[in-house]
């Protein structure tokens, strides 16, 4: 339980960090490009990965991988500098019910009447919580590509998990898409800046990032080992946590204070997960 906890602790602290960026005036490309290479050098110092890597089936994989990664912390520290951390983790972590959904569409998996009924009820919430009357459409497709992309994020991820790893493989394959999305940010950063400069403040923040970023994902793995693999379970609720956890310091530190909607879309959402952990 102990390493659940630290998960949801590790996950939630990469959206505050986020917040304390504006704060900070730090360069957010800059500090989520060092990120991606510290929590890679992280894994990678513990693990030292084997010289033919590149012959490993899941390789490719992890290239289109680093991609959305890098694309997605992009988005997520722009909707949290610019909304608000509590839309930003509600965005990213509700979108758990996607990979549900593409396991009984696509991979045919049974899904009972109540995980629909959670599912539904998680959608409902999420949209509730991040509708705003006036400016739906002005600020609210930056929230909703989070939660649509890592809703694919995790769907792809858990099917290299079942199909292409090897249980020893997991945190190679981690590490190798922290490494290229850090590789995929700098030519990115080069493409928009020809005379690049990382400041110094952007190689602090993003030590701080990376680390808890690194850490995330270990947790969460050790948590998935303690608990016997039980995924399907173990995911909803850690994400159900970084939400709660995340919009409760919001509010406590960011003065984001939630309006009767976000509080009916919170609860609509949480009991949808709720509902999903205990029919899956």
């Amino acid at each position: 339980m102990h390493y659940l906890l630290l998960s949801i602790v590790a996950s939630t602290s990469i959206f505050v960090i986020f917040r304390l960026f504006e704060k900070n005036g730090v360069n957010n490309i800059q500090a989520i490009v060092i990120n991606y290479f510290v929590a890679s050098a992280c894994g990678f110092l513990f693990l030292p990965p084997p010289s033919d890597i590149y012959k490993y089936s899941w390789f490719i994989n992890a290239v289109v991988l680093a991609i959305l990664f890098f694309s997605l912390f992009v988005v997520m520290a722009k909707v949290t500098r610019e909304i608000g951390v509590s839309v930003a983790s509600i965005s990213n972590k509700l979108s758990v019910v996607i990979p549900v959904l593409f396991a009984a569409v696509f991979l045919k998996e049974e899904i009972s009447a109540w995980a629909w009924f959670g599912i539904l009820l998680s959608i409902i919430g999420t949209f509730l919580a991040l509708f705003k009357p006036g400016q739906f459409l002005k600020k609210m497709w930056l929230p909703i590509i989070l939660f649509v992309g890592s809703g694919l994020l995790d769907t792809f991820l858990k099917y290299n998990q079942s199909s292409r790893l090897k249980s020893d493989e997991f945190i190679w394959f981690t590490c190798s898409i922290f490494f290229f999305a850090g590789l995929f940010g700098i030519c990115y950063l080069l493409l928009k800046h020809r005379n690049l400069r990382i400041s110094r403040r952007s190689i602090k923040w993003g030590f701080i990032l990376g680390v808890p970023n690194y850490f995330s994902i270990i947790l969460i793995i050790l948590t998935l080992a303690s608990f016997n693999d039980q995924s399907a379970r173990i995911f909803p609720i850690n994400n159900l946590g970084v939400v709660l956890l995340s919009s409760l310091l919001s509010f406590l530190f960011f003065s984001e204070k939630p309006t009767r909607l976000k509080v009916i879309g919170l609860l609509t959402g949480t009991i949808g997960v709720l509902i999903l952990v205990f029919s899956l």
